[in-house]
């Protein structure tokens, strides 16, 4: 499959190695390094001639959604609830209002606070956790394993996150000085070297500058739309700027293939309307009634399904592949495979799928 997805928020920030720092000795590791350096060091801390034995405990990592350079490495007792969670949480990283929070499985199935952390998590398995669904802060919660300790809190920071750094735009040093409104809006150059498609999630106004360049006048973008641009060959350096007052989130889909696009049949069937094409990708939209509406169909390509508006199931040969209940959430669909789209709403439901040639 020659497909790279991401979703961005304005626009990406670039990827930058991340490294965290141990609070019990100091140590400063990188973020992939930290749960094995914790199982050492904590079990290190007891001191000689305690009387107390250490006890076994879950360690949590906690990250920003969509910003994994933002990171909290969490120790807890094993019978300690998610409520616990919340609270260190809140105290730590997010409270400013008392707003109302939640965990989630993968299934957006809300999970009660009163919940052992130990009954809901294995090793590896996440839980989705939102604080204040007017403007949301999202992370995701996973369970990395155990680890040995002294204990007296039911939660404790184990590893934190080192504060993320930016190149200056004038010399590409550290900068000592970030404007905020600048990185939400989005304002950096970036380049791209493959064709790549986008898809909008929520509507603004966003204007572009190509490197060297002046600004473009701003273009409205609205929930659904897509455009489909060819860099493979012709890479071009360039940066976006929301001008708006509403949030810009998007999906991209890029096709790593610098040459040899593929031609195949096109999908037909049910509500599916072919709305762009070119060398890389074909796309489609498809816009199910409230009810029982659904679209059977099949690509010759794989297929990446996004939801826009609405809520929808998407089933492979009967089998139930993915449930869509918020705006931007995505599945991929492998080439060849037969697979029904369904509306799962009280209203009307938007997916568009974006073929990858």
């Amino acid at each position: 499959m020659t497909l790279g997805l991401s979703e961005y928020k304005s626009l990406q920030m670039s990827k930058q190695s991340s490294f965290g720092v141990c609070q019990a000795c100091g140590a400063r590791k990188s973020k992939a390094a930290m749960f094995a350096h914790v199982q050492d060091c904590m079990p290190a801390q007891v001191g000689a001639g305690s009387s107390r034995a250490p006890e076994p405990l879950l360690l949590l990592r906690a990250e920003a959604r969509g910003l994994p350079t933002f990171w909290l490495d969490v120790a807890m007792k094993r019978d300690g609830k998610l409520k616990d969670v919340d609270r260190f949480l809140r105290r730590i990283w997010l409270e400013c209002c008392d707003h109302m929070s939640e965990f989630s499985t993968g299934t957006h199935r809300k999970v009660s606070m009163n919940t052992k952390v130990s009954d809901v998590l294995g090793v590896g398995d996440r839980l989705g956790y939102v604080y204040d669904f007017g403007s949301s802060t999202e992370l995701v919660v996973r369970l990395l394993g155990g680890v040995n300790a002294l204990f007296k809190d039911p939660v404790r920071l184990a590893a934190r996150n080192e504060p993320p750094t930016w190149p200056c735009d004038a010399c590409g040093k550290a900068a000592t000085a970030v404007c905020t409104q600048c990185l939400y809006e989005g304002n950096q150059d970036h380049i791209h070297s493959n064709d790549i498609a986008i898809v909008c999630i929520s509507g603004c106004q966003l204007r572009t500058r190509p490197l060297g360049g002046p600004w473009g006048d701003a273009a409205s973008r609205r929930p659904g739309e897509t455009t489909a641009t060819a860099y493979a060959g012709q890479p071009a350096t360039h940066r976006h700027q929301n001008v708006g007052e509403s949030l810009y989130r998007a999906i991209s889909v890029e096709n790593l293939r610098q040459t040899g696009w593929l031609e195949g049949t096109l999908a037909t069937g049910g509500t599916i309307k072919l709305v762009n094409q070119t060398r890389a990708f074909r796309i489609y939209d498809l816009k199910l009634m409230a009810g029982t509406d659904e679209t059977t169909h099949v690509h010759v390509f794989p297929t990446i399904a996004v939801l826009i508006t609405g809520q929808a199931t998407l089933r492979e040969n009967t089998r139930l592949a993915k449930v869509l209940d918020h705006s931007g959430e995505w599945v991929v669909v492998p080439e060849g495979e037969l697979h029904t789209i369904s509306n799962r709403g009280r209203g009307d439901a938007y997916v568009v799928e974006i073929e990858v040639r």
